[in-house]
């Protein structure tokens, strides 16, 4: 799980709480926040509650991801006792540190010695050696995956933007003037086409027009078109 989690958040949690919620042995929602001071570890569990009830998981577990051995414990302990408020089964705790894993809870040398485990290679975890042979990897750190979606053109970011808008409200039109809904996802799927266009004659997405990528960028507030195109990625 722990070789997992990375790829399932793009990213090498650090300095942080994540919850993983889990049903019929599938993960469900997964939460993360930075380790907060300690005066302020009941307001952050506090949190993450309104998200944990509506999934309604049949067991979390926690994991606190430190630079420092025992900074998470604190976090861990709070979200513990939060989900023991809300009847939430607490399914296990650990702590990773330095690239080892420790379970604070247990303190049985046989299976969990106090120098901890290494946390394994992704490379060596069926679930994720073969994203590892295609050179997939998370990026190193939270603020590193921001980094990828810093707008590097400006002005026409802001176009974008601003035809998006205009997309959005003329579709809004339509649609309370019963133009059908089905032909305003047509347009936004056919511009998600273009976008995600892997094929040799395909036109690189910086070189598409304005008006094209404000269309795909409108279409993402349809919940059924966004939802569908994550899950064909």
């Amino acid at each position: 799980m722990l070789a997992v989690l990375p790829y399932q958040l793009g990213y090498q949690p650090e300095n942080s709480l994540v919850v993983i919620c889990l049903r019929g042995g599938r993960w469900g929602l997964i939460e993360r926040v930075f380790l907060p001071p300690p005066e302020h570890v009941l307001e952050a569990a506090a949190t993450l509650l309104p998200a944990l009830r509506q999934a309604a998981p049949e067991m979390v577990l926690l994991l606190g991801f430190e630079e420092t051995r025992g900074d998470s414990v604190p976090m861990i302990d709070a979200m513990e006792r939060a989900c023991q408020g809300a009847d939430i089964a607490v399914s296990d705790r650990f702590t990773v540190s330095d690239g080892r894993w420790f379970s604070p809870s247990c303190h049985e040398p046989q299976c969990c010695p106090p120098e901890g485990r290494v946390v394994p290679e992704p490379a060596d975890v069926p679930a994720v050696a073969e994203l590892v042979g295609l050179e997939i990897a998370p990026a190193a750190s939270r603020d590193a995956l921001a980094e990828r979606l810093v707008p590097t053109r400006p002005l026409l970011t802001r176009a974008i933007d601003v035809m998006a808008t205009e997309c959005t409200r003329q579709s809004i039109v339509a649609t309370a003037r019963g133009r059908g809904r089905e032909a305003n996802r047509g347009i936004g799927l056919d511009a998600w086409a273009r976008v995600l266009a892997a094929d040799d004659g395909a036109v690189p997405v910086a070189d598409l027009p304005p008006q094209e990528l404000a269309r795909a960028t409108a279409a993402l507030a349809d919940v059924d078109v966004r939802d569908g195109i994550i899950a064909w990625l």
